[in-house]
Parts: structure tokens; sequence; C-alpha cells
């Protein structure tokens, strides 16, 4: 089997700007009907654990492998209509549309944090996250996510954490469509004096 990476993987957005369902394809270039995207293709890393071998004057060999931890960033919060929002408690669909919005805005604005994970366990559902303070506590919090590296924001994921452990992942693709953002607006009315 082959190891070469020679094609690029393509999803088409329609005109709200979404994703359209099921139209991830892989080809060597951009289709030139319709409005598509590049996304990350491959999402699996080549990940080789270190390994270090001692050899003695006895004709005896010891193998030692050692784990490592690998750095992960979960957004958490964003800027939404002027206003610092913390998603962490909503719902996948809901982390999903202020994600969305926070990038529709033209000038993002979102933080999270760093947690370790070990790279032999991967990054999957099942997966412990430790804390980066010394020791490397393993984190006990539940909550709703955002992972994202580079590319399109829209190639995003939303994470479910339960007691520190990955519960969930979802494509944005695969939760459902956002409606329409309306920032809230407040009228301040001025009665004249009798």
């Amino acid at each position: 089997m082959s190891n070469k990476r020679d094609l690029k993987a393509f999803v088409r957005f329609d005109g709200s700007g979404r994703i359209v369902a099921g139209s991830l394809i892989l080809r060597k270039k951009k289709p030139k009907v319709g409005k598509w995207y590049e996304i990350q293709a491959y999402e699996c890393c080549n990940y080789i654990p270190t390994t270090t071998t001692t050899t003695t004057a006895t004709p005896t060999t010891t193998t030692t492998t050692t784990d490592s931890f690998q750095t992960i960033t979960l957004n958490y919060n964003g800027t939404l209509c002027g206003v610092e929002t913390d998603w962490s408690q909503k719902t996948p669909a809901q982390v999903k549309c202020d994600w969305i919005e926070i990038f529709a805005s033209g000038s993002p604005s979102y933080g999270g944090g760093s947690f370790l994970y070990y790279a032999s366990a991967g990054f999957n559902v099942g997966t412990q996250l430790y804390n980066t303070t010394p020791g490397n506590p393993p984190i006990t919090f539940s909550g709703t996510y955002i992972y994202y590296l580079t590319g399109s924001y829209l190639t995003a994921k939303v994470f479910t954490l339960t007691t520190g452990v990955i519960s969930a992942i979802y494509e944005l693709a695969d939760l459902p469509v956002c409606e329409p953002y309306i920032c809230p607006t407040t009228t301040t009315t001025t009665t004249p004096a009798p």
C-alpha cells in the first residue's frame, strides 16, 4: 500500500456559509463549480515512541519504551456581539453555532487552555487529559469545548469532556445547522419632562 498523500480534501459550502453534508471529496485540484474549501485531509500524526537500548558485557539487551505527553488547546470562550461568552456548559450544537458566529464577525476573538494527553493513548474518545502544572495531575472538570488547529475554522471539532475524559468528538458538519445569529439589542426611550 502506498503511503503517498497526494490527494487534497475539499468540502462544499452553501450560500449561507454552511458545509454541505456529505460533500467531502478527495481530489488533486479544487473543483471549479461551487464554493469549495480545502481542509486538512490527514489528521493522524505518525507518533513513534522513544526507544532506548542498552547492551552489557554479557549478551543481555534491555529495551525501555517511554511515553510522552502531547499538548492540546481546548477553546471554551469567545466574543459574541461584543460580549465575552463562555460556552463550556452549552450543548455541542450551541457551541458549534457560537464558534461559527465568532468567525462570521470578521475579527474572531476566542480563548482556551492547554492540556496534555499521552501520545500512546492518542486523541480519542476515552482519552484522559492532564494539567500542564508540575506533576501533571489528571483534570476532573466536564464541559463542551472546541479543538482548532489551523486552516478553515470550519475544520474545528467539538469535544465533550466528562470528568477530564473525552466522552464525545463531533465534526461541525455532523451537528445541526445553525439558525441566523441576531445580536441582542437594547432600546432606550426617554420621556420628556412635563
